[in-house]
């Protein structure tokens, strides 16, 4: 699917939620992680933290808004990294 303007992810990613199925899983770059959510349509966020560090750019360096999170659950592995699940804060 080729996007480019914010109706047209909008749309697809409002009939996408409305469809039978299990949960949609992001698999794209940073520019798109931060359209989705500047548009409000992430529901949950998954972050794995892995030990160790690299340089590199931020996912969420463009957006211009802080959006508070609710933690859900955490899951630590074996390997040292650790899985954390939010929501944003709905209050």
């Amino acid at each position: 699917m080729v996007v480019s303007t914010d109706d047209e992810i909008r749309s697809f990613v409002e009939d996408l939620k409305t469809q039978p199925g299990e949960d949609i899983h992001l698999s794209g770059g940073a520019k798109l992680a931060q359209t989705l959510v500047r548009l409000g349509l992430v529901d949950e966020y998954r972050f794995f933290v892995y030990p160790t560090y690299s340089p590199g750019a931020t996912w969420y360096d463009e957006l211009k808004t802080q959006q508070p999170l609710d933690l859900i659950s955490s899951t630590a592995f074996e390997t040292g990294a650790v899985a954390l699940y939010y929501k944003p804060t709905t209050s």
